[in-house]
């Protein structure tokens, strides 16, 4: 606490200057259909189409 006081002293705004903040992880799941390009919008429907139709077939095929 002695290097605390002693900087305080030669410093009187020694502590309350606000620090900054860390950064935060930038990763946000975005699910606003919205913000969706076209483009992906079909990737997602054809992907989503394949695993269907696996799932159909197979359940046909047995």
């Amino acid at each position: 606490m002695g290097e605390a006081k002693r900087r305080k002293e030669s410093d009187p705004n020694y502590g309350k200057v606000a620090q900054k903040r860390p950064k935060q992880n930038s990763f946000k799941l975005n699910l606003d259909p919205r913000t969706i390009s076209p483009t992906e919008m079909v990737i997602w429907a054809v992907l989503f189409g394949t695993t269907a139709a696996v799932f159909v077939g197979t359940y046909v095929w047995q």
